[in-house]
């Protein structure tokens, strides 16, 4: 049963007419083929931005993230 079943899709698949399957008329943009390939999570990373401050003669630095806008970490002392 399930060879019957095959052979009669495999007729319908092959029934289409060539021109239905004309390359040239088929256009792809760049952002479906990203998506495809899951491009939004490889191709972009996370951006990050130090900040510096001076507090009591110590200089501290702080790490934003520019991507997701929030701070990443607390004050921290600068050696």
């Amino acid at each position: 049963m399930k060879t019957i079943l095959g052979l009669l899709v495999a007729a319908q698949i092959f029934s289409i007419p060539a021109t239905a399957l004309n390359i040239e008329d088929v256009t792809i943009s760049s952002s479906a083929i990203e998506y495809a390939i899951g491009g939004d999570e490889i191709n972009r990373q996370e951006e990050f931005m130090w900040f510096y401050r001076v507090v009591n003669g110590k200089e501290q630095k702080r790490l934003w993230s520019v991507t997701y806008g929030y701070w990443v970490t607390d004050w921290i002392d600068c050696d």
